[in-house]
């Protein structure tokens, strides 16, 4: 389905000027095999890309870390490997963050004898050595049911670190938990108490940004009868408690889905699509945006609501990047179907599990980019359409920004690029767009990456996008290669 959208600048969507192609360099192969639903974190540290992938098999979590240099040599996988502990004394990987220079591990320890829930800090070298744990902080742990959530932040500066504890909800009282700034030596900046909310609102699930400054975000969404909008939480560095605002569209709109992200000024912006209040219903997987929404912190008083053109179903937020004073939504097309459900593997305590399935169809991608001081916006379509079973670690696009320019690298149907072509195959493209929302003419790479005989599928959500140079890795069902583009 081509999208009806159009750019306001659509006339002038390419660049004029001379076009350089990138420069492909690939790599090594090395034998690897996905189970069902990886995860991935991935950062670039000491001119390298490092990748961290989660794998799920029954209740046990796999992490095997990957680096890649410019010149796309791929290391053998290393295994990341904790104590486990027991089940009164338990050590489980909460995330991996970059902070300064160096990637770390977070690990939370639920202790039922100390009744606390504490996290610590270490970390993690490109051979998966561990340094010197860091306590950080606890959380009350009198339940297990309900360990308490802690949550972590990175600054846009990458020389801070946000955590939050998230407390186990009391009946009848406010969200309790704590906050923690911490530099790049992991010193403590400041610290503080939570209590949002109040006896009323039972559902807190948060999303935290920070800024480089201090500012603490915390976003949960919440339901008004039949629908659902984002609620910002606010604390400055200068204050103590958390200020309220509640993304509440104007009548005649509400949400669809939203993202988020800080601004280089450090302000929130949260963005995301309308659809008319007439047409909407909980859980309609085809539901019509009809524009979008936008939230600044810098002026939360004016929700800034836009239109398409036109409607265009099942839109997802995926990512929000920044370009100086441009904020770039990506949306998607997504339509997921749930399946039945069939036997897995032996579960925990040896018992049977049974898994879910899914299928999903992707549909065109949207580049909207927001003006953040006009308020005004442009919108780029991407068409394609692929259908998945349960892994879509092919579809969802890489992002970010380089050489000055919002890039994104996504697979397209490689028919669109050769003539008399009577088979689909996927085609990892390159798109670049200026501040201005000028798109430079998409490059695509069957010849370089070798795609109609090589066996290889591009993995672009396993996508480093920095300002030199893009990373990606492929995968051929038993071994993964990189290749840099640049």
């Amino acid at each position: 389905m081509r999208l009806p959208i159009i750019a306001t600048a659509i006339a002038t969507l390419f660049t004029a000027g001379s076009f350089a192609q990138m420069k492909v360099t690939q790599g090594n192969e090395v034998e690897y095999k996905f189970i069902k639903k990886p995860t991935q974190s991935n950062f670039y540290v000491n001119n390298k890309t490092t990748f961290i992938i989660k794998q799920t098999n029954g209740v046990n979590d796999q992490f095997d870390l990957f680096t890649v240099g410019e010149d796309a040599k791929l290391s053998q996988p290393q295994p990341i490997q904790i104590e486990l502990g027991t089940f009164k004394n338990m050590n489980t990987i909460n995330s991996f963050q970059q902070v300064g220079n160096k990637i770390y591990m977070l690990v939370e320890n639920c202790n039922k004898s100390d009744e606390q829930n504490t996290l610590s800090m270490r970390t993690v070298s490109e051979n998966s050595n561990f340094g010197t744990p860091k306590t950080i902080g606890s959380i009350p742990y009198t339940r297990m049911i309900d360990p308490g959530t802690w949550l972590a932040y990175v600054t846009p500066d990458k020389q801070h670190i946000a955590l939050v504890a998230v407390y186990p909800k009391e009946k009848q009282q406010p969200q309790k938990g704590k906050y923690y700034f911490l530099d790049a030596s992991l010193n403590v900046l400041s610290s503080g108490d939570i209590s949002i909310g109040d006896e009323k609102k039972k559902n807190y699930s948060f999303q935290m940004l920070a800024s480089d400054k201090g500012d603490i975000y915390l976003i949960n969404t919440e339901f008004d009868k039949s629908y659902r909008f984002a609620v910002v939480y606010r604390k400055s560095p200068e204050e103590k408690t958390f200020t309220e605002f509640a993304c509440l569209l104007p009548e005649n709109l509400k949400n669809v889905d939203f993202t988020a992200g800080v601004a280089p000024a450090g302000n929130l912006i949260v963005a995301g699509y309308t659809q008319a209040k007439a047409t909407m219903r909980i859980g309609d997987i085809r539901e019509q945006a009809n524009g979008i929404w936008v939230y600044n912190s810098d002026n939360p008083a004016s929700l800034v609501t836009l239109p398409f053109e036109k409607t265009i179903p099942a839109m997802r937020a995926t990512a929000i990047n920044f370009n100086g004073g441009t904020a770039y939504i990506t949306g998607e097309q997504i339509t997921e179907k749930k399946e039945g459900m069939t036997q897995g593997s032996s579960g925990f305590m040896g018992g049977t599990s049974f898994e879910e399935n899914f299928s999903y169809t992707y549909e065109d991608l949207v580049i909207t980019g927001y003006d953040m001081t006009a308020g005004t916006k442009f919108d780029i379509p991407l068409s394609r359409k692929f259908t998945a079973r349960n892994t879509t670690y092919d579809l969802t696009p890489g992002v970010g920004v380089k050489n000055g320019k919002f890039t994104l690298l996504y697979n397209d149907d490689l028919r669109k690029y050769i003539d008399k072509l009577d088979y689909t195959i996927k085609v990892p493209v390159v798109i670049s767009v200026t501040k201005e929302g000028l798109m430079e003419t998409p490059e695509h790479f069957e010849k370089e990456l070798n795609v109609r005989s090589g066996g290889y599928t591009t993995l672009s959500y396993l996508t480093q996008v920095n300002d030199q140079y893009v990373v990606t890795l492929q995968y051929n069902g038993y071994t993964l290669k990189a290749a840099v583009l640049k």
